[in-house]
């Protein structure tokens, strides 16, 4: 047999490499009917998992607070309850500003477990307690100026030229209310340059150590505010309220709440008291 024209063998060879690459989406879907795949799930900057030892459940128990202080230690203390892990095979926590919590959150339980204060949770629902109840109330603590080399002074001097950091969350005690009420009842005027908001605690946090701010205000907190050679700590108010653990109402029976309820004792560093556990009886 005489040999194609090479003309004919490259026109015969791009009529190949067509049909190959128009069977590409058929085989791919053919493979995606004959196989399983799990999405990916891509760890974002406001969240933290940990696996239990139960391998017979899927189900996760979520943690929902304002504040990443403590929250991964939370949630590996949770993942040792033996309890919950005949329940459940992790533990997801996410932190978020507290205007993230909605209603439709509280009516579905999409969380086990919340943190917020009262007021917060009271106001997003008429019947907030049919669906949830606190079970310890977090104590409440000193508030700091943190500062560098010099204590911060309540004065125009002192202020002259530095830059305050503060949370773009108005509601929050600690990095916007308190140190914004303390600088008002000093008399104390900032202009727009002199004053920096944040969206996140952690942006926060980083503005300073960096130096882009030159004052914020904290509780005195080793994880977020290591005792570094230089931070100077200034009392700015005591007794600051605090917020509180809500449990997810159907679950208050479980044998499992005071294995929650110890676990929550890893803040305890953040504050000058202990907390208050609320459940019927105690925990022992």
């Amino acid at each position: 047999m005489l040999p194609l024209p090479l003309v004919t063998q490259r026109r015969w060879h791009y009529f190949l490499i067509l049909a190959a690459m128009a069977a590409l989406p058929l085989l791919a879907t053919w493979a995606l009917s004959k196989n399983s795949f799990k999405a990916i799930n891509l760890q974002d900057y406001v969240s933290y998992r940990c696996e239990v030892a139960n391998t017979d459940s899927d189900a996760a128990f979520r943690v929902l607070t304002l504040t990443p202080t403590y929250a991964i230690a939370l949630a590996e203390a949770l993942c040792q309850s033996a309890l919950l892990s005949e329940q459940y095979a992790s533990v997801e926590i996410s932190w978020h500003p507290r205007g993230y919590l909605k209603a439709q959150d509280i009516l579905e339980g999409n969380y086990q477990l919340i943190w917020n204060r009262r007021h917060v949770v009271e106001g997003l629902l008429p019947e907030v307690y049919q669906y949830y109840q606190p079970i310890l109330d977090s104590p409440r603590y000193t508030l700091y100026w943190l500062s560098r080399k010099t204590p911060v002074a309540m004065n125009d001097t002192y202020f002259a030229g530095k830059r305050v950091g503060l949370s773009l969350d108005q509601h929050s005690q600690t990095y916007f209310l308190q140190p914004m009420n303390a600088l008002r009842s000093a008399n104390i005027d900032l202009d727009n340059t002199q004053i920096q908001y944040f969206s996140s605690i952690a942006a926060l946090y980083d503005a300073f150590e960096q130096g882009q701010v030159d004052i914020i205000s904290s509780a005195r907190n080793p994880v977020l505010v290591p005792d570094q050679g230089g931070v100077v700590f200034t009392p700015l108010a005591k007794d600051v309220p605090s917020g509180s653990w809500f449990l997810r109402a159907d679950l208050l029976g479980d044998p499992a709440v005071c294995d929650i309820i110890r676990a929550l004792n890893v803040f305890q560093p953040v504050f000058d008291q202990a907390p208050i556990p609320l459940v019927e009886g105690g925990c022992p």
